[in-house]
């Protein structure tokens, strides 16, 4: 019984993603058997948490190929295009990207916790209903460490490019919305930013803990509730962003009322500002730090930032706007920094207006309002998060080249070499793995040691070495640090397809051994 319901969540989850049965040593023979007309692809299952966390695992495209694989842990719920192996001994699966995605099947929330702060399978149900989604779940999963909260949908949305992803980016939205909802219940044990639409913990026997295959949902109905919930957040945002934290000083000019302000938001011809911190955000943000300085309202200078932007040139969305002017009245800055300020002024006012104003320099920003400048680290006892992160990168780079892109050591050498405190260290490390910057083994006991290596110098492997040469290193690195794999093989076939059709255009030549 326990076995049909699993196979009976699995099949609701997928519905007609995959085909029924293996297109070739099927053990079902059917003369009659059709597949129906929608688009089929494919999905990836993993037999361990770790495996997973490699890349190691299945394709599957059919659902008798999912049934035949009864030891798996993990899956990837939503379904791709295609799928495929990275290697000749098909060992480590690729495809899992989210432009590969061709049907979006479900919406699902990852619950994160301690044993001792775990709720039992009741309370996330009645939790869940009591979140501003309001909706009963279709399907929960224990994990060891939590709950997968799963909202089917009754029919798939399917993803195109010829739409420019549309469908993708809507789905995104109404799965951030969920999460937030969630965060909003169960506060820190959610986890509002990790994939998506990714790879989750698949339906067995053992984990299911709810299932009402009944309360499938609409797409169309949970993009309206995250429309309408989106709003009321930025509602919220903005009328707690209205009230200034604490009174500002007095002085004699207000910002607003300054040239360089004057100036800056007659201009139109700012633009991206090629990337640096002369664009058009990074004038808006200034600007509007001016409004806030000056006691403007919320909604005032919100508009004000609407109407410069729609008069510029090449003009932003107004979403990036919105989160410009929030940004300005979180109240984390006291006003318009002069350094900003002189950076602007000089990329994008004309030279006449500028001889002006360096002329008279009325109404320039009030030394009180200015960001503090940071003291320099010598000066302080703490260094911060980047500093860490420059001198740790740093001490990697030297002891490495491209062709021996791994570090052995151990921890307390680090900290030793560069004066950095364990507990910031491990909390660097983390964080850096967590970006995807940089990757780690370590092996247990007395004389156990750590190996580290960066993307960048797995970058630098790709683009210096020969086809051949880039293959062995390849198998050596993933061999000592087997969290590499599908990074490597990702960053690797980016770089070779840039230089193939840099080749075909006739703008260089590849040698690729």
């Amino acid at each position: 019984m326990k076995q049909e319901w699993a196979n009976e969540a699995r099949e609701l989850v997928l519905k007609t993603g995959l085909k029924q049965y293996k297109e070739y040593n099927s053990k079902v023979v059917s003369l009659t058997y059709k597949e129906d007309q929608n688009k089929k692809g494919s999905i990836f299952g993993f037999r361990s948490k770790e495996a997973m966390q490699e890349s190691r695992g299945i394709v599957l495209t059919s659902l008798e190929g999912l049934r035949e694989n009864t030891n798996l842990t993990h899956w990837t719920p939503n379904v791709y295009g295609w799928g495929g192996y990275a290697d000749k001994g098909r060992n480590y699966v690729e495809g899992h990207f989210e432009k590969n995605l061709n049907q979006i099947n479900c919406f699902v929330v990852d619950i994160d916790c301690s044993e001792d702060q775990k709720p039992t399978e009741n309370e996330v149900i009645l939790d869940s209903l009591n979140t501003e989604l309001g909706l009963l779940p279709t399907l929960v999963l224990e994990t060891p460490k939590g709950y997968h909260v799963y909202y089917i949908l009754d029919h798939a949305s399917y993803i195109s490019s010829k739409n420019n992803y549309k469908s993708l980016k809507v789905a995104k939205a109404i799965s951030i919305s969920i999460r937030l909802a969630f965060e909003e219940r169960f506060g820190s044990m959610i986890d509002v930013t990790c994939n998506h639409f990714g790879i989750f913990r698949m339906p067995t026997e053992e984990n299911i803990v709810h299932f009402e295959p009944n309360f499938t949902y609409k797409f169309e109905t949970l993009m309206k509730w995250s429309m309408e919930y989106q709003a009321k957040r930025l509602e919220i945002k903005k009328s707690s962003l209205t009230l200034v934290p604490k009174p500002l000083k007095k002085v004699k000019y207000k910002q607003i009322h300054s040239m360089w302000y004057r100036a800056l938001i007659n201009s139109k011809n700012i633009d991206s500002g090629n990337g640096l911190d002369s664009g058009r955000d990074n004038t808006i943000l200034t600007l509007a730090l001016a409004n806030f300085s000056s006691g403007v309202p919320f909604q005032d200078c919100y508009n004000e930032m609407d109407r410069f932007n729609s008069n510029l040139d090449k003009p932003l969305d107004k979403k990036i706007v919105e989160q410009k002017v929030i940004s300005a009245y979180s109240g984390k800055y006291q006003g318009a920094n002069s350094k900003f300020i002189d950076l602007l002024i000089n990329k994008w006012v004309k030279p006449e207006q500028l001889k002006a104003f360096k002329k008279r320099n009325v109404g320039r920003v009030d030394r009180s309002l200015w960001v503090k400048h940071a003291k320099k680290r010598e000066d302080r006892e703490r260094s911060h998060y980047y500093e860490w992160k420059e001198d740790f990168f740093g001490y990697i780079h030297s002891k490495t080249s491209y062709n021996k892109p791994t570090l052995e050591i151990t921890m307390q050498k680090i900290v030793e070499e560069l004066k950095i405190p364990l507990s910031t260290l491990k909390e660097l490390m983390g964080q850096l793995r967590a970006e995807g910057e940089l990757f780690v083994k370590t092996t247990r006991g007395r004389y156990g040691k750590t190996f580290l290596t960066t993307r960048s110098l797995m970058l630098q492997l790709i683009l210096k070495s020969k086809r051949e040469k880039m293959d062995q290193l390849q198998e050596a690195l993933e061999n000592l640090i087997p969290e590499t794999h599908r990074v490597f093989q990702t960053m690797k076939k980016e770089a070779l397809d840039r230089l193939k059709t840099a080749v075909v255009q006739g703008s260089l030549d590849l040698d690729t051994g």
